[in-house]
């Protein structure tokens, strides 16, 4: 079972939604991933992490965590970017984010809060909108 916390993008009506999913409960020294969910109105495109982009003035796509006592995280894994003329995009109804975290497996039982932030800026191909800085908090019970 995985619970959802919407994230509001009320900030310049941007035309996204961010949710992120994970899962309730996890057992020490296990991985799992975060989902980072942004959903897209129709036309709309984030720009991908591959470099092409930030040396041309815009923000890339990132997810980043906030260093924890006991989570280990990993690169956060993107979708495929898509050559949009001179940019890498990431664009569709839905692009999925994905975190990767352990707790290390000393962890003890109880109710575990993880932050971070997903930074994004979104363009129609007309119009690019400033950058959104999104925090991610995810409430987390460990148990053998």
């Amino acid at each position: 079972m995985a619970c959802a916390a919407a994230i509001s993008a009320a900030a310049h009506a941007q035309p996204v939604n961010v949710e992120v999913v994970a899962p309730e409960s996890v057992a020490p020294g296990t991985p799992f991933e975060i989902e980072v969910r942004v959903e897209l109105e129709r036309g709309w495109y984030l720009y991908a992490p591959t470099g092409v982009n930030a040396g041309q003035g815009l923000v890339e796509t990132s997810v980043s965590m906030r260093d924890h006592e006991y989570a280990q995280f990993a690169d956060a894994r993107f979708p495929e970017p898509i050559s949009f003329g001179a940019y890498d995009i990431l664009t569709g109804e839905v692009v999925s984010l994905f975190q990767p975290v352990r707790f290390h497996p000393r962890t003890p039982s109880g109710d575990m809060l993880i932050r971070g932030m997903v930074e994004y800026q979104t363009c129609d191909g007309d119009t690019c909108l400033p950058p959104i800085e999104h925090p991610i908090r995810v409430l987390l019970r460990v148990e053998d």
